[in-house]
């Protein structure tokens, strides 16, 4: 489903078959997954998504394996991930949150749908890299700052689990008049919370830690919660930016 990120994982010995979305800031286990394997639930978490806030089923003490790297997650959560595994058209089990990335220096390959993991700090990049600074925001979600359309910078969520290359708040759509002049549709986009109806348009520049990022033109979703995300695996750096 566009660029996202699939991968094999281990669940307390079960191999699964995962997505990797650094928007989410705690993993997601299948409800089926977790019943299978006998695992009892350890109580509720409100969690925010991109239509609000809802209740959620968590679990704790979770062994998980990717990539070699076995870490045990203080906590996940449970959710029926039937929407997702019927929009990849087979079973996902597994959405990785920002939580396995703490401590970690990771290594992405789209093309090839792998990660690699080492110790944070371990990895200095090549020739014409750029180095983009990423903060934590009050829900440990990464951030980072951007220029939508030429407009003063703001700080998006970086996420790595939608395909979806932007996403934005109407506040922040009116406050930098994104609409002007622009041609704009309706569609369905949905989340663990539900569906709601978005308005859609074309931008046609986004520039992120000092380069300019193109993906022919960006497709902007405009939602009602306030907050912006950008999907990287739904943009590349251009030519001239390098």
């Amino acid at each position: 489903m566009g660029d996202t990120l699939m991968i094999s994982a281990d669940v307390a010995g079960s191999p699964v078959r995962a997505i990797l979305d650094s928007g989410s800031a705690a993993s997601i286990i299948n409800t089926r997954l977790v019943k299978r394997l006998g695992i009892a639930p350890s109580g509720k978490r409100i969690i925010r998504g991109t239509g609000g806030r809802v209740e959620v089923t968590e679990i704790s003490d979770v062994a998980l394996t990717v990539a070699d790297d076995r870490r045990r997650l203080p906590f996940a959560i449970v959710s029926d991930l039937a929407a997702i595994s019927s929009a990849f058209g087979r079973p996902i089990d597994l959405v990785l949150g920002e939580d396995i990335l703490a401590g970690r220096c990771v290594a992405l390959d789209f093309t090839q749908d792998r990660i690699g993991f080492a110790q944070t700090g371990s990895f200095a990049g090549g020739s014409g890299w750029r180095r983009l600074p990423l903060t934590h925001g009050t829900r440990r979600e990464l951030l980072v700052a951007a220029s939508i359309g030429g407009g003063s910078p703001v700080q998006l969520i970086f996420d790595l689990g939608s395909a979806n290359a932007l996403m934005l708040s109407t506040a922040l759509v009116a406050a930098q008049n994104l609409l002007a002049g622009k041609a704009r549709s309706t569609a369905a986009l949905g989340s663990l919370d539900g569906v709601q109806i978005v308005t859609a348009f074309v931008l046609d520049d986004v520039a992120i830690g000092g380069a300019t990022l193109s993906w022919c033109r960006w497709r902007g979703w405009i939602i009602g919660n306030p907050t912006a995300r950008w999907a990287a695996s739904d943009c590349r750096l251009s030519r001239n930016s390098m």
